[in-house]
């Protein structure tokens, strides 16, 4: 069957299809024009019966190349060479059905592990003729070592890849299965062009490691899960970017890429246990996003696991992991190393709640968003009218992973005291609420404040004040109205009454404060001490008067002026001289 295209354009659309049974045995060509135009598109399937010994050719000289679709309802690809006779035994017993003579490709359509077989050199061989994609109907592909090692790619003759015959290009291959895709042994694929594994209601699982022994970029995607903790996807590339979708979990056994980047993405969990390694120096060069269907701010959902997994990039290369809360991430603090600053929260693959930008290294981003506790320090208490000390704030709670609150805050928060202040302008005697605010979070943390308190004690004073005698012992507030420790602008009396110790002229006598107490606007931020509190008691002015006969003399003797003209009475005073 002829459906090239003659000089430009893309070749045709062939499908041999039925309903029971389809046998192809003869070319099916579907050539690009010479002078322009893709391969075009053949499929070869049959419901229940599917025998392929043909060749079809969908190469385009001035465009890409076309498809091969292959549609059996399950198949097993084993490793033979064209033309020879296979040998397989019932991985399950029944009715394995021995394919012979020279077709390539046969199906019995009975159920796995009593399966079609498809060799590894019929999709070598339709390799070098285009893109061939393999497409299971109701059950799975599985590739087995039933003979030897299977190794796919494009030859150009009847020797395989495997002896030496490889022509590697940029045709794809693809293998579609309808539930699972497995294997039980190391297998490899060579080509430049892209391999994709698609298991659309199943997983995709294997013992041994996929090689890709050229620099060809390999597709995983699986409805389940990709790998598991006995059987960890291992890959060994060569340059390609390897690329993982799992819809349940993904288990990350030993995977190298060469230059290429690896990237994992997982509704649920990804498991690594193995070493994930990547020669990129690029900004993506390892990107491991688990839960990805959850959004950011939400803990739960899927978590990165090392099970003694480990990763390195090449210098300059950057690996970012996506993954749910800081609980369940275990091993990963360790991975990315505590303390490093490397750590960021409350943002996702789409969404970005940090500022801090990321760099070289390994990176951990959590969907978790962890709340910093932010207190006021409290200062020791001062007397009042003293300079208020330096209001600085700490975070007391929440950080995670080793990070410091210098890691954390790009601005750390002031800190603001509330409360009266008196007359001279200064925050009165008790406690103030101080108020930490303003902190500006850099790594996507929530954050939270707790206040702190000033408390500012009473200043002791003491009064003092002068009077003249009065023949009393009384210390009243008009007379010790002077406070020793005002500071300027305040306001504060002097009431009741005290007493010294007798009521004769002294200086500095003690008083005996009585019911002396402090009043006035701004009293309340003064402490009346009990010691230390003066009055000084000065003379009466007096004079002294008398009378004398006339004696011839100008002198006034004592019993001559002996008349105190300010006496009080009950006092007694005496004049001499």
């Amino acid at each position: 069957i002829s459906a090239d295209a003659i000089t430009n354009g893309s070749g045709g659309k062939v499908v041999l299809w039925a309903n029971d049974s389809t046998r192809a045995y003869g070319s099916i060509m579907a050539r690009g024009g010479a002078q322009g135009g893709d391969g075009g598109f053949v499929e070869v399937s049959g419901k229940h019966y599917l025998d392929f010994r043909g060749m079809v050719d969908t190469r385009a000289p001035m465009g890409q190349a076309g498809t091969l679709l292959l549609d059996p309802d399950e198949i097993q690809i084993i490793n033979a060479a064209g033309g020879a006779t296979l040998a397989m035994t019932c991985l399950g017993g029944g009715n394995c059905t021995t394919p012979t003579g020279t077709g390539p490709y046969f199906d019995s359509a009975s159920a796995y592990p009593t399966v079609g077989i498809l060799p590894d050199h019929t999709i070598n061989q339709q390799l070098a003729l285009g893109n061939v994609t393999v497409q299971t109907s109701t059950g799975g592909i599985f590739i087995s070592n039933v003979n030897s090692t299977v190794t796919l790619g494009p030859t150009t003759g009847a020797t395989d890849v495997a002896g030496g015959n490889a022509a590697s290009n940029a045709n794809t291959l693809t293998l579609n299965s309808k539930t699972y895709i497995s294997w039980n042994a190391a297998w490899s694929y060579r080509n430049l062009g892209q391999l994709t594994l698609q298991a659309n209601a199943g997983s995709i699982a294997g013992t041994g490691t996929l090689t890709l022994v050229g620099a060809s970029p390999v597709l995983m995607q699986a409805a389940t899960d990709i790998g598991s903790s006995v059987t960890p996807m291992a890959i060994s590339g060569n340059g390609g970017n390897v690329t993982i979708s799992a819809g349940t979990s993904a288990t990350l056994g030993n995977i190298t890429t060469g230059t290429g980047t690896i990237s994992a993405t997982s509704s649920g969990d990804i498991t690594i246990s193995g070493a994930i390694t990547s020669t990129n120096s690029g900004t993506s060069a390892v990107v491991l996003n688990a839960g990805s269907s959850t959004a950011a701010g939400t803990a739960t959902g899927g978590n990165i696991i090392i099970s003694g997994g480990t990763l390195a990039m090449a210098v300059g290369g950057r690996a970012t992991l996506f993954t749910g809360s800081v609980a369940g991430s275990t091993g990963l603090t360790t991975l990315v190393g505590s303390g490093s600053g490397n750590f960021r929260y409350n943002s996702d693959e789409t969404t970005t709640k940090y500022t801090a930008s990321l760099g070289a290294g390994t990176y951990a981003v959590y969907r978790e968003q962890p709340s910093l506790t932010i207190t006021a320090n409290s200062p020791a208490a001062i007397n009042y009218g003293a300079a208020t000390p330096a209001l600085t704030s700490a975070v007391t709670a929440g950080l995670q992973n080793g990070d410091t609150a210098g890691q954390a805050l790009s601005t750390v928060a002031t800190v603001t005291v509330a409360g009266p202040t008196s007359s001279s302008g200064n925050q009165t005697a008790g406690s103030h609420t101080l108020t930490p605010s303003g902190a500006v979070d850099q790594l996507g943390y929530a954050l939270s404040y707790v206040n702190g308190a000033l408390t500012v004690t009473k200043l002791d004073t003491n009064i003092s004040g002068t009077r003249v005698y009065d023949q009393t012992a009384t210390a009243a507030a008009a007379n010790v109205g002077t406070v020793s420790a005002l500071i300027g602008g305040d306001t504060v009396t002097v009431s009741g009454t005290g007493s010294v110790a007798d009521k004769n002229v002294a200086v500095g006598k003690a008083v005996t404060n009585g019911t002396l107490a402090l009043g006035g606007t701004d009293a309340g931020n003064y402490s009346l001490l009990a010691a230390g509190n003066t009055m000084s008691i000065t003379p009466l002015n007096t004079n002294i008067s008398g009378t004398r006969v006339y004696d011839g003399s100008a002198t006034a003797a004592a019993s001559n002026v002996g008349t105190v003209s300010a006496l009080i009475g009950g006092d007694t005073v005496t004049v001499s001289g």
